[in-house]
């Protein structure tokens, strides 16, 4: 069976990880703090603050930006459940704006509907590796005083223009779960040029404590830091992550080339101006199509696929698009779906 994902763990990665081991400082020290120099000068960020996982992460942005119980946040119903129940842990209310029928990025238009004089926050999601429309979002933003905060959990090295992913809002997260582009296992990152954001986001992932007053404690705060370990592996990875991205971009292409002319499927849509890193190659299936039949099709000839939202889960797929494809692998990937209908 080829995976629908497979983290990349060489030499460096295990290496990086003895010499945390040998060093003895295991919780977060030096390397958290390496991994995030490396996370912001990637982003063109003021600030990256380095947390256990990308749901704590985007749970300390919000808290951060100022969610509050009984406030509303405007997302997507077409995500991971993390970004609702990062809304939800506030207290917040999550109201569903609809989705772009190409990108599946949620709709500016369905935002602009939705708001209400209880709303505080936008939580767009760049959605497989491809940004959100940042235009249009930051326009309802401003002319509403909303906050924006980014989940670009999937999306580690894309970009909007000249900016990059996790960087086009007030304060946007990743996650660096072991399916991630690049990972840690688990470990996620909030970044911000915002400083009052950033320092909030510092105390309360370390029960509260001053960053620079050592058990000087200011406020309730959490247990959400990421180990040396992990940010071990984080730094090795880094140094791979425009390699990686270049080979999904490249296994995207192949896919693209090879399926655009089956009238029954439609390929992933990119948006102009925009990088998308293929963190899933997401199919369409067309309405004649019964997806349950072609998931099975996929498994018996030994392709892994994974579903998604509920709201076209009948109607969409993903398949494997990881570096570690090799050309055999891509090439029995596009026989298998050609030769279902």
């Amino acid at each position: 069976m080829i995976p629908i994902a497979k983290p990349i763990i060489g030499s460096q990665e295990k290496r990086a990880v003895l010499d945390v081991l040998m060093s003895g400082r295991l919780a977060q020290g030096p390397k958290v703090e390496e991994f995030e120099k490396l996370v912001s000068t990637l982003c063109k960020a003021k600030h990256a603050i380095a947390v256990s996982n990308g749901t704590t992460a985007l749970e300390l942005a919000m808290k951060a930006a100022g969610i509050k119980p009984g406030d509303e946040v405007i997302t997507t119903p077409f995500t991971f459940v993390a970004t609702v129940n990062a809304i939800l842990t506030q207290g917040a209310i999550p109201v569903f704006a609809d989705i772009d029928a190409d990108t599946f990025n949620i709709s500016p238009q369905s935002v602009e509907s939705k708001i209400t004089a209880k709303t505080k926050a936008i939580v767009p999601v760049d959605l497989y590796g491809q940004p959100h429309d940042v235009d249009q979002i930051q326009n309802i933003a401003k002319k509403n005083s909303l906050k924006v905060i980014e989940d670009a959990a999937q999306a580690v090295g894309a970009s909007y223009g000249d900016k990059m992913a996790g960087n086009l809002s007030d304060v946007g997260t990743f996650s660096f779960y072991a399916t991630k582009n690049i990972m840690t296992g688990e470990g996620g990152m909030i970044i911000t040029d915002n400083d009052e954001i950033a320092n909030t986001c510092k105390i309360l992932r370390n029960q509260g404590q001053d960053p620079k007053i050592r058990y000087e404690y200011v406020s309730m705060g959490y247990n959400y830091r990421l180990t040396d370990l992990q940010a071990a592996i984080g730094v090795a990875q880094m140094q791979k992550l425009d390699k990686i991205n270049r080979k999904r971009i490249s296994n995207a292409r192949f896919f693209d080339k090879n399926l655009k002319d089956l009238p029954w499927v439609k390929t992933p849509f990119k948006a102009k101006g925009r990088t998308h890193v293929y963190h899933q190659y997401t199919l369409t299936l067309s309405d004649d199509v019964n997806r349950d039949n072609f998931v099975s099709h996929l498994s018996k000839n030994e392709i892994g696929h994974c579903p998604v939202a509920d709201k076209i889960a009948s109607k969409v797929v993903s398949i494997p698009v990881h570096p570690l494809l090799s050309k055999e692998d891509l090439q029995k990937i596009v026989v298998g779906i050609r030769s279902f209908k």
